[in-house]
C-alpha cells in the first residue's frame, strides 16, 4: 500500500516529538545540558549504582542522545527506533518496573518511585516507527535507505 501524504506527515510528527524527547535527555546525559549530570555523573550512577557493566553504561549515554538525533533527521530511523526500544527497555529492567505501571499513581513526584508506563509507551511508538518506517520526509527516504526494516522483513 501506497504511504499518503497524511501518514507521512504523521510519522514526521511521531520521530520529531520522540526525537526531541530523547535528545533532550540524552543531551542532559551526555553534556550536562538541562540539569543534568553529564557523562561523568550519568556515568558513574549507572555503573556503581546501578551495577551496569562499564561499556554498557557508556553505551547507553551515548545512545539516548544518538537515538534523538536520528529520529528527528529521519537518518537510519530503524537504528534510531531500535535504540528506543532497548533503552526504555533497560530503564524498566533497572529503574522503574519494580514500581508498578503508573509513572505518578499518587499524585506528586518522589524520586525513585515511577512507574514504568512513560517507558512503555515509547517503546510502543518506537516499534510503530520501526515498522512503519520514517516516513517521505526523511533522509532515510531520499537516499532510499531502510535496511534495518528490510532486514526485519517490515519492509
Amino acid at each position: 500500500m501506497a504511504e499518503t501524504t497524511l501518514q507521512s506527515y504523521s510519522l514526521l510528527i511521531l520521530r520529531i516529538m520522540i526525537g526531541i524527547v530523547f535528545l533532550a535527555h540524552g543531551s542532559q546525559k551526555l553534556f550536562g545540558w538541562f540539569g543534568g549530570y553529564g557523562i561523568t555523573g550519568t556515568y558513574n550512577y549507572l555503573n556503581t549504582t546501578l551495577g551496569v557493566p562499564a561499556i554498557i553504561a557508556a553505551a547507553g549515554v551515548v545512545a539516548e542522545f544518538t537515538a534523538g538525533a536520528l529520529l528527528i533527521t529521519g537518518t537510519l530511523t530503524g537504528l534510531g527506533s531500535i535504540l528506543v526500544i532497548l533503552q526504555m527497555s533497560a530503564a524498566i529492567y533497572l529503574l522503574d518496573g519494580h514500581n508498578g505501571f503508573f509513572m505518578n499513581y499518587f499524585g506528586q513526584y518522589e524520586a525513585g518511585k515511577e512507574g514504568f508506563e512513560y517507558a512503555a509507551f515509547l517503546i510502543g511508538t518506537a516499534v510503530l516507527l520501526l515498522i512503519n518506517g520514517p516516513g517521505k520526509y526523511s533522509v532515510d527516504a531520499m537516499m532510499n535507505i531502510d535496511f534495518v526494516r528490510r532486514s526485519l522483513g517490515l519492509g
